[in-house]
């Protein structure tokens, strides 16, 4: 039976495991290389930033060391006091000058005046020093960061020029380029979270339903998924449904074989059964019961019977019987079972009628199997052939194989049981119960054949008077000459 499957609680997980995972891998992927990136931009910010401030700071030096900065003339103090300005605006810092004692002699868009021990740590220096945001934030309003440069002149200190500037010019790439910068990341990601997400949805619904459908077979209900997958995955869940219809089969003929058996064992049993409890109970005179045991031993005879050809079938299908091909002559095979069976024959008033193309005729094969074979065929014409006919046994080449047929002459086998025949426990007369038939015969017959990669057909037409002639026709492999 086949049953719709529903993914449940087995495919959100595996759908979040499938999600999670790559959303992990892709953010890690995004994470890792922004990080760099922002690490690398951040020190190139602030190496540009040094650069352009420490170009700034000699400029500014040498107009100290060449008197613009306390020269007498209030206009060259004017377009000093200009240069700073320009200076201040362009870098966005503000500008303190001070001579070689500390005094602060000019500043220019300061957020406000260096603090003194920022001072004294300059003049005592010969060499450019960088203020922490960390060592200023008392004294600031906003996390700034100073650059305090040494004016020297002949190896003295005389002054001082320092910088203060925003933290977010020197640790934020290109300031306003920060929020764009976050805001592709983000983007990025976002598109991605999508992307992962319908794509760990389609790839792993066919996977969960494939496991639903593997749990759902081992306990008995075989699954048929009907997927529009493409590609490697449609593949495997055609695989899937091939292997599951093949269970099925399997299922459902181990189903039948098991009400098969029960049936054509019940008969006897209940058989065996009634007339001992007769004997015992005394239902069944003593005088009468020799009749009947003989009746109960050719019921555990016809048992016998059934349970051999049930472990033959079993042994020459599945694989329990290693078949060893070989080269040998048919016609001897045929005539040998021909000689075992010529009693019988004669006891039921037939004879055999052989007929063979050529005085020899070879082929590649299992001996035993096709003398098991012939053995049911003839056992099987003897059993259904009516007195006073023949069994007719043909042997040809036809073309690259060799054809054999089997025919009787007697009631024949109806046109709507042709078909059944070669069926396990199929009996074409239900009415005649002194055959000892198991219904196996056939059965076992076919698949013989089928194992040496041929088929065998059943033929059974009208001669006139009633009489029917059946011919069982199958071809093995011809051997190499």
């Amino acid at each position: 039976m086949r049953k719709k499957i529903r993914t449940g609680n087995m495919h959100s997980s595996m759908f979040e495991r499938m999600f999670l995972g790559n959303m992990a891998l892709i953010i890690v992927s995004v994470i890792i290389p922004s990080a760099i990136y922002a690490v690398s931009m951040n020190n190139y910010v602030e190496r540009e930033r040094v650069s352009e401030i420490s170009g700034a700071a000699r400029h500014i030096s040498h107009m100290i060391i060449s008197g613009y900065a306390d020269n007498g003339n209030a206009e060259v103090r004017g377009i000093y006091r200009e240069f700073l300005k320009i200076y201040s605006s362009s870098l966005g810092a503000g500008i303190t000058v001070t001579d070689g004692n500390g005094i602060i002699r000019y500043s220019v868009n300061a957020e406000r005046i260096v603090p003194e021990r920022v001072i004294r740590k300059t003049i005592r220096s010969s060499d450019i020093i960088i203020i922490s945001k960390e060592e200023i934030s008392e004294d600031y309003k906003t996390r700034r960061v100073i650059y305090s440069y040494p004016v020297i002149y002949e190896n003295i200190i005389i002054g001082a020029v320092m910088f203060d500037c925003d933290v977010r010019l020197i640790t934020v790439p290109g300031g306003d380029m920060f929020p764009l910068f976050v805001f592709a990341v983000a983007a990025v990601i976002i598109i991605s979270v999508v992307m992962v997400y319908f794509q760990s949805k389609k790839l792993s619904r066919p996977i969960e339903i494939l496991s639903r459908a593997s749990k759902e077979i081992s306990h008995g209900s075989f699954m048929h998924i009907e997927c529009s997958e493409t590609g490697e995955m449609g593949e495997l869940i055609e695989s899937f449904n091939v292997m599951s219809d093949s269970l099925r089969s399997l299922e459902e003929m181990r189903a039948d074989f098991v009400s098969d058996v029960s049936h054509e064992l019940r008969t006897p049993m209940t058989s065996i059964s009634g007339f001992v409890q007769g004997m015992l109970d005394g239902t069944i005179p003593r005088e009468a019961q020799e009749k009947y045991l003989n009746i109960v031993l050719s019921e555990t005879h016809r048992l016998t019977r059934l349970i051999n050809d049930m472990l033959d079938a079993t042994n020459y299908t599945k694989g329990g019987y290693k078949y060893k091909m070989k080269n040998f002559n048919i016609n001897e095979l045929v005539k040998q079972t021909m000689f075992e069976f010529g009693n019988r024959a004669k006891e039921n008033g037939m004879e055999f009628e052989e007929f063979f193309s050529e005085p020899e005729i070879t082929v590649r094969a299992d001996e035993d199997a096709i003398k098991r074979v012939f053995v049911n065929l003839f056992d099987n014409a003897l059993k259904f052939g009516k007195e006073g006919t023949v069994i007719t046994v043909d042997v040809k080449n036809s073309g690259g194989r060799v054809t054999a047929e089997v025919g009787n002459y007697g009631e024949g086998i109806g046109q709507d049981e042709l078909n059944s025949i070669f069926s396990r426990f199929f009996k074409a007369d239900k009415s005649r119960t002194d055959t000892g038939g198991t219904g196996l015969g056939l059965y076992l017959v076919n698949n013989i054949i089928k194992e040496h990669g041929g088929e065998i057909t059943a033929e059974s037409r009208d001669t006139g008077d009633g009489i029917k002639y059946t011919v069982f026709t199958f071809s093995l492999e011809k051997a190499d000459a």
